[in-house]
């Protein structure tokens, strides 16, 4: 055999081609780990036991929720007046992309002799310490609080002028299609009748039912809002002048305005607003 016939070795494969397959062997790896990211995701939601906050449902967050504004309530004091909103349920949030969620949030609002700001303030001095409850001023001069109600239930206050709304929130949760979220009991019946009472000291027509909310109280029982509207009839002497009497002797005013009153007697708490020539009345009784 002639040098000529020594069999040549193979010729390596051309430097500028050796990143391209680097970099085609990351991206099929890249590829590979999304997928199984992706499947162990799935069994998990699937079978785990609740261990996140988008494991625990919203019926799970119910007690919390009511807890919360239970708290507030607590929180606004014995000279306010306060008034609990339907609770709400917002489908359509995503979980996972497995997964779809949905959120629940109920409001109460509170009115006070102190002016928005203040009252937002003194709630939050008198939330239980655990809650960290933090007041701060916005650019646009409104007061709002943050605070944590335990369970990734949120906490939030907002000041409008003399009125202050509170909301807890359960954030993005599951909400199983075979279950409901728990309810408070339903308005017991002389509460239920009190908003029409108003309306009738006011002289209103075409008095209807409105929509009414409950939350537990922690310590037992609970807070109640029954509501009612009716057709409003011209009143010269202003709302106070037909609802002092009505009040009591030992009842403590809000609000007294020529479209609001609001008052507190005892356990029970009034609003009435004078909505274009409508009146809305909300009775509530506390714990």
């Amino acid at each position: 055999m002639t040098v000529h016939d020594v069999p040549k070795p193979p010729a390596p494969a051309p430097t500028h081609l050796q990143p391209r397959r680097r970099r085609t062997w990351l991206a099929a790896t890249a590829v590979v780990w999304a997928v199984l990211l992706l499947v162990l995701t799935y069994l998990s939601v699937g079978r785990d036991a609740p261990t996140v906050r988008e494991q625990r449902s919203i019926a799970d967050a119910v007690p919390v929720v009511h807890r919360a504004l239970g708290e507030v309530i607590v929180a606004a004091g014995s000279d306010a007046v306060v008034e609990l909103s339907p609770a709400k349920i917002e489908k359509g949030c995503q979980i996972t992309p497995f997964l779809d969620g949905a959120r629940l949030e109920q409001a109460v609002e509170v009115r006070g002799e102190a002016a928005g700001p203040e009252l937002l303030d003194l709630i939050g001095q008198r939330l239980p310490a655990s809650y960290q409850a933090t007041t701060r001023e916005r650019g646009d001069g409104t007061t709002v609080l943050h605070a944590d109600a335990g369970e990734f239930v949120a906490v939030k206050g907002v000041s409008e002028s003399d009125l202050v709304v509170m909301t807890a929130s359960t954030g993005c949760r599951p909400m199983p299609s075979d279950s409901a979220p728990g309810t408070a009991p339903s308005p017991p019946q002389p509460l239920a009748e009190e908003p029409a009472r108003v309306l009738t000291a006011l002289t209103a027509s075409a008095v209807e039912p409105g929509p009414g909310a409950s939350v537990t109280c922690a310590g037992g029982g609970a807070v109640h809002t029954a509501r009612a509207t009716g057709r409003a009839v011209a009143a010269e002497r202003g709302l106070g002048h037909a609802l002092l009497p009505l009040a009591g002797p030992g009842a403590v005013v809000v609000v007294d305005q020529p479209d609001a009153y609001a008052y507190r007697s005892g356990k029970l708490n009034v609003v009435v607003e004078v909505v274009g020539d409508e009146i809305q009345v909300a009775a509530t009784a506390v714990c």
